[in-house]
């Protein structure tokens, strides 16, 4: 995004063709003041709709030497980033565990809806976090995830994982 990489809410053909010129542009610029980041490469371009409203919140995993994968929720996007605020747990994640998790986070409340706003799906989410955790148990070479935002809504059919990284384990390990 600081790049310049990201262009979001395009609406007509025409802003796509200048965001992308303006990417191109901002690569160029990039690699001319950065000449060891290897040069021109065949530029490309990730497309995707455009979800508007929901609530951003992340999904992660990590494996702790001493704990094994230790599974993350909390607010997502740029929140986790300044505001860190987030819940931490071992699986396996029952039901409780999972509604524990989500209460636990300081900004519980938003996600519950405030000054009118409608709530998320709670048991949806709490759901997703207990196949998330089952996901982890059933695929031990995955290292890490980082589902971030996730986009939570009052209907779970409209829930969007908007952005995601998975690092495996090597190849025999």
């Amino acid at each position: 995004t600081e790049a310049g990489g990201v262009a979001l809410d395009l609406r007509t053909p025409e802003e796509l063709v200048a965001a992308g010129a303006r990417m191109l542009e901002s690569v160029a610029a990039l690699q001319s003041s950065h000449p060891q980041s290897g040069g021109a490469a065949t530029p490309a371009f990730l497309l995707q709709e455009y979800v508007r409203g929901g609530r951003e919140v992340i999904l992660g995993m990590t494996q702790d030497p001493s704990f094994g994968p230790v599974l993350m929720f909390g607010l997502g996007g740029v929140y986790v980033e300044t505001l860190k605020d987030v819940s931490f747990r071992v699986p396996p994640l029952t039901d409780l565990d999972a509604e524990e998790m989500i209460r636990q986070i300081r900004g519980y409340p938003l996600l519950e809806g405030v000054r009118g706003g409608a709530s998320i799906d709670l048991k949806a989410l709490a759901e997703m976090l207990q196949r998330f955790s089952q996901l982890v148990e059933d695929l031990p070479q995955v290292v890490e995830i980082e589902v971030n935002p996730f986009l939570v809504f009052p209907d779970a059919k409209d829930f969007r994982a908007v952005d995601a990284r998975v690092r495996l384990a090597p190849a025999g390990e």
